[in-house]
């Protein structure tokens, strides 16, 4: 099959400057309308010095950009591979195509890190023809706020609506919170200049927060509160402040807990990736049914921030009922049937049964992440073979998989929609025409979908 030539270094580049005015790095899905701002470049730079700066200071943007720079400037990183070694991609379609049909009487898997509703799509498509178990990579935070919610429901809010309307909002959890979603402060503060009620945001920290994050809210022109202690006591606390009946015990009471009772529209915050203890579904649990209560005499929502994950569970959910961890067979008579184990069914877990199943790895995000080192893949489809350092051709994945297939990369070589944190409000990012030679076996990959519909033992190469 023919590769078309392309200079991926600066197609990269031009492609960066073109879409990144919407940023999808993070589930926050920032907007920069500034777009990115390029350093100088020439023919005779070094490609891992042509890297774009961003105009927004978000450590996750800059390292993206940074990243994808590195894996689209060398191009044996998106070179279809079996075993390592460097291979046509219509050989590499072959040989994955081969193993699936070899494997049949096997559990074949399919995970990865799979953020847009694109490949989400082209995988359940994938998985009713081939008998497949589905649950994206470290999906865990991801079911123990649908459990939480299947069990005892949610009243909820978008991001908007609650830095518009929300008179005090708080936000448990501590550090990491800021790290993996590093705007989110700029995202919930209100200024009086967007307010009509002129008026601040008022901003209670409950959890293990340090003096930089607590200054960080504060910059903003917001109110500041932060109570030291551990999230995983946060249920008992906030319903010992609900407790607080006379007039004398309010006016006793710290100034953060007057606050919360003061609110008028009162917004509970957290990320359920944040929440790093034993069933934190029960700790959902326990908060959305103090907030149900509340809503009695006033409103009060929670703002349950997912993780990118969670475009998969959407669109699962969309076409099959279920969220995930699951196992999809289409019956001769066209009745979908579905195998949903949300316990059973867990990534990690399947794939490390005896006997060992096969394992799909499908990564279409551009990020450098852990879940990409995480799992001994079969079959690879990824923007490229491995995550780059920057020196330019090291590796910084110890296993790598037996067959790789590149992919395009989301939002950038190929229009790609994500979903922000509240799970309302969803974006497509990237160019409205298809990147040079868009094509399977294109030098500069193929869409999940088509790779998909190659391998899949049911369709003709």
């Amino acid at each position: 099959m023919a590769r078309p030539k392309c200079d991926l270094r600066k197609q990269a580049l031009l492609t960066l400057g073109e879409t990144m005015s919407q940023c999808c790095f993070c589930n926050l899905l920032c907007e920069h309308p500034e777009g990115v701002s390029h350093s100088k470049i020439d023919d005779s730079t070094p490609a891992e010095k042509a890297v774009p700066v961003a105009a927004i200071d978000c450590h996750i943007r800059n390292e993206s950009l940074k990243q994808i720079a590195l894996r689209l400037s060398h191009q044996d990183a998106r070179q279809p591979r079996i075993d390592g070694s460097p291979v046509s991609i219509d050989r590499a379609i072959a040989a994955a195509k081969k193993l699936l049909i070899a494997k049949q009487e096997a559990a074949l898997l399919v995970t990865g890190d799979i953020r847009t509703v694109e490949t989400s799509r082209a995988i359940l498509a994938f998985a009713l023809e081939n008998n497949v178990i589905l649950d994206p990579f470290g999906s865990d935070p991801a079911f123990a706020q649908i459990l939480a919610t299947q069990r005892g429901g949610m009243l909820s809010a978008s991001l908007s609506e609650v830095r518009f309307r929300s008179d005090c909002i708080v936000v448990v959890g501590n550090d990491d919170l800021i790290q993996s979603m590093p705007r989110l402060p700029h995202l919930l503060a209100r200024s009086k200049q967007q307010d009509l009620h002129k008026t601040t945001t008022r901003v209670v920290l409950m959890g293990r927060w340090s003096a930089e994050s607590i200054n960080l809210f504060r910059s903003l022109d917001c109110e500041v509160q932060a109570i030291q202690m551990d999230p995983c006591d946060f249920p008992k606390a906030i319903r010992d402040w609900s407790k607080l009946s006379s007039e004398e015990r309010i006016q006793s009471a710290s100034l953060p807990s007057r606050w919360l009772r003061a609110a008028e529209y009162l917004t509970i915050v957290w990320a359920p990736s944040n929440l790093r203890f034993v069933e934190s579904d029960l700790w959902i649990e326990r908060v959305q049914g103090w907030i149900t209560e509340q809503n009695a005499s006033r409103r009060v929502v929670g703002l349950s921030l997912a993780g990118a994950y969670q475009t998969f569970q959407q669109v699962a959910t969309w076409t099959t009922g279920f969220p995930g961890r699951m196992r999809l067979k289409c019956a001769p008579d066209g009745e979908l049937a579905v195998d949903y184990q949300p316990h059973r069914f867990r990534a990690e877990a399947i794939a490390s049964l005896s006997p060992r199943p096969v394992v799909m790895q499908v990564d279409d995000t551009a990020m450098k992440t852990k879940n990409s080192i995480s799992i001994d893949a079969d079959i690879l489809i990824a923007p490229s073979w491995l995550p780059l350092s920057e020196n330019a051709n090291v590796r910084e994945q110890k296993v790598a998989p037996k067959i790789f297939l590149p992919c395009l990369l989301p939002g950038f070589e190929a229009a790609s929609q994500f979903f922000r944190a509240d799970s309302v409000y969803s974006v497509k990012v990237g160019p409205t025409e298809p990147a040079v030679g868009s094509s399977v076996g294109s030098a500069v990959g193929s869409s999940v979908a088509d790779l998909l519909q190659a391998i899949s033992p049911g369709a003709t190469l």
